[in-house]
């Protein structure tokens, strides 16, 4: 069996952070990735949000993996009509190739020391007595790896089967749903630094977003395949705009419902701790921000040979000063779940047009992918 200071389960944004703290604190570290490629299969459009820490985040990314950088977000009614222009206040959001961006990431965190394992599933936690001393992968050479602590970092998964899951630090009740993300170039009319949201009846949840990618190119997500041909047939200002646009790449997503409410037994155990989606963070910046403090406060942990609870909570308490949660809806509206269900039980694009409308001379219409921390 192998031996490490920490094991970390995920080569993701938030795994990689973590492993590269970790390792630039002395801990000798080991990042276990289920895929045979890091960063594939694409699961996200590649959006980094606006915050404060995006552009510290930003300046150790080569500028080739940048694709655009966004100014603002528009707000589109079913009519065409522009109900409102935000601009970001500070450094804006990018697109970013997001296989490569997470590549780099696993690149930072090779040259501070750290060593990766590609094709190793982690099948769960190693214990003796109750406490945590490793993992079970399904890897014929490395069937055990021993760890004085575990960072779990599997993304989304992780709340669905994984660690999150197995240890009961999962939300009970929550739901998930798929859809599809759709890269698509030709269309007409781009604005590449402008982030457009489009309100109407008929696709999921009465909007959607268009996210710049450079010139002609956008991003966009739909609930199914088969919507994407429909929205070109129909008389919408949004479908004239898509009607010679053809997808470059096609993939699949699955998104938690409420995977920005704090999780009911919080995110370490002893010997545990849980960063990313795996511990209910949606969003990029926010996984390579809590990646980042997991490997810190696990690297300092190890220093003082104290894995417990008690001292990986530091982690805890770095996340819910400085990292809040952040839901699917407020990624969308400041106004959160109260402002989404309010769009998506509208039943027509005459009711969108009143809501919208309205919504925007209260001055309620709010971008909420620019985080306040």
């Amino acid at each position: 069996m192998t031996e490490y200071d920490v094991i970390v389960v995920g080569a993701g944004p938030a795994g990689s952070s973590a492993a590269k703290a970790a390792a630039e604190r002395g801990a000798k570290t080991i990042v276990l990735e289920r895929h045979q490629s890091i960063g594939v299969p694409v699961r996200c459009t590649g959006l980094v949000h606006a915050s404060s820490f995006t552009e510290s985040i930003m300046a150790t990314i080569p500028e080739q993996i940048i694709l655009q950088r966004h100014k603002c977000r528009h707000f589109y009614a079913p009519s065409g009509k522009l109900l409102k222009e935000d601009p970001w206040a500070g450094p804006g959001e990018c697109a970013v190739e997001r296989d490569e961006f997470d590549r780099e990431l696993a690149r930072q965190a090779i040259r501070a020391g750290a060593t990766i394992v590609l094709n190793t599933n982690v099948e769960g936690l190693l214990k003796e007595n109750g406490r945590i001393k490793g993992v079970v992968t399904n890897s014929r050479t490395m069937p055990q790896v021993l760890g004085k602590i575990v960072i779990g970092a599997g993304g989304v998964r992780s709340r669905r089967m994984g660690i999150t899951k197995q240890e009961e630090m999962n939300i009970p009740d929550e739901t998930f749903w798929s859809g599809v993300y759709f890269e698509v170039a030709g269309v007409k009319d781009p604005q590449p630094e402008v982030y457009e949201t489009h309100f109407w009846h008929g696709v999921n949840r009465n909007f959607t977003n268009l996210w710049p990618r450079g010139g002609d190119r956008y991003s966009l997500v739909l609930d199914k395949f088969e919507v994407f041909e429909q929205i070109k047939q129909i008389d919408y200002p949004l479908s004239r705009r898509l009607r010679d646009a053809y997808p470059l790449r096609i993939y699949g997503y699955v998104q938690g419902k409420l995977g920005g409410q704090p999780l009911p037994k919080g995110k370490v155990k002893d010997g545990l701790i849980l960063a990313g989606e795996a511990g209910g963070y949606m969003s990029i910046v926010h996984a390579v921000v809590s990646g980042r403090w997991a490997g810190e406060v696990a690297g300092e942990a190890i220093k003082e040979g104290n894995v417990s609870a008690e001292r990986l909570g530091a982690y805890e308490e770095m996340c819910k000063v400085k990292l809040p949660y952040v839901s699917i809806s407020t990624v969308i509206f400041k106004g959160g779940f109260t402002t989404m269900w309010e769009l998506a039980d509208l039943s027509s694009d005459e009711e969108i047009e009143r809501w919208g409308t309205e919504l925007a001379e209260r001055d309620e219409l709010k971008n909420g992918e620019q985080f306040d921390f």
